[in-house]
């Protein structure tokens, strides 16, 4: 699936494709993801790149 997708892609998927593993995979072709996030992750922001009323 990561082969014909062009560097800068971008996934827009259901969380169940939801796996770390993938994420890095993606991430290591040059590739990225966006989907809902799962309840019970737990995360640590590291750096705000961006903020407003709708995002952060």
């Amino acid at each position: 699936m990561l082969e014909p997708l062009p560097d800068g892609s971008l996934l827009i998927v259901d969380m169940g494709f939801y796996g770390f593993e993938w994420f890095d995979s993606l991430t290591a072709a040059g590739k990225y993801i966006l989907t809902r996030q799962k309840e019970k992750v737990r995360y640590r922001v590291t750096r705000v790149l961006s903020q407003g009323s709708h995002l952060h």
